[in-house]
This record gives C-alpha cells, structure tokens and sequence, in this order.
C-alpha cells in the first residue's frame, strides 16, 4: 500500500509539473495588403532596363527622387535632377492621389497629379522594395527602398 501512495504521488507529481506550454496558439497574422504595403515613402535606388537586366546608373541627385503614399489615397512625388552646373535641384513636388487597378492582369498604381497620371505595373512589393515597371520610352523598372 506504500509503494501505491508513493506511485500515486509520483504520478500526480509528473502531472501537474510536467505541462508545457500551449504552443498551438500561435496567432495567425493575416498578410497585409497592398495598400498597407505601398503606403510609405518609396525612395529611388536604380533604374533597370528589364530585358537585359541592365541598370542605369543615377547620381546621388537623382537618387533623393522618391514616391509617397498614404492610406488615405494621397500621393506625392518629388524627382530630382542636376542642372547644367551639377547642383541638384528638385523638380518640385506633385501633389494628386493614387488608387491601386489591375494592369494587364497584374497590380498596378495610378498616380494622378495636377500635371498628369501615370499608370506603372507593381512588379514586386515586400516590406522594404517596391519595384514598378512604366512604360513610355521603352520599358524600364523603378526600383524603390522604403525609406
């Protein structure tokens, strides 16, 4: 009768002391949509010709180009440039709005501004690199770093 009090404490013992952490209840982090994703400042880091991968060199002036947007749909866009003494200057800053549309199937921004829109696809997106593709003089894609 010993030996079972002792082999019911035992048991009890293990029991009580031997749970472990739940680690099932992980919670489950949606993924943040594009919105969420796009809605930073987005400064230029290289521009690439993606057919042979190619890129094109940019200044440090050209390099403080950037885009912003913001959740509430609010876009603004300042690119930079050296004048004919190599200052940099900036070109001034468009104010206007963005919406995100499918673009041959595909994300994509439209920018709208006082001076005009332009629609580039969302070639890629992640937390710290935004790369959009635009057309106009061949197709080339802005390669962005969160700021």
């Amino acid at each position: 009768m010993k030996h079972f009090k002792i082999l019911i404490l035992a048991i009890s013992f293990l029991t009580v002391f031997n749970c472990s952490k739940d680690d099932d209840s992980v919670a489950f982090i949606p993924e943040r949509s594009i919105q969420e994703k796009i809605a930073y400042r987005w400064n230029i880091v290289a521009v690439e010709d993606p057919n042979s991968g190619i890129q094109l060199p940019l200044t440090t002036c050209v390099k403080r180009t950037y885009y912003q947007f913001s959740l509430n749909g609010e876009a603004q866009v300042e690119f930079f440039n050296e004048d004919d003494d190599d200052n940099c200057i900036s070109d001034g800053v468009l104010n206007g709005t963005y919406i995100l549309l499918q673009v041959d199937g595909e994300n994509g921004v439209k920018i709208i501004t006082d001076s005009g829109d332009e629609t580039s696809k969302i070639i890629s997106i992640t937390e710290t690199e935004l790369i959009l593709e635009q057309q106009g003089f061949g197709i080339r894609h802005l390669i962005f770093t969160r700021a």
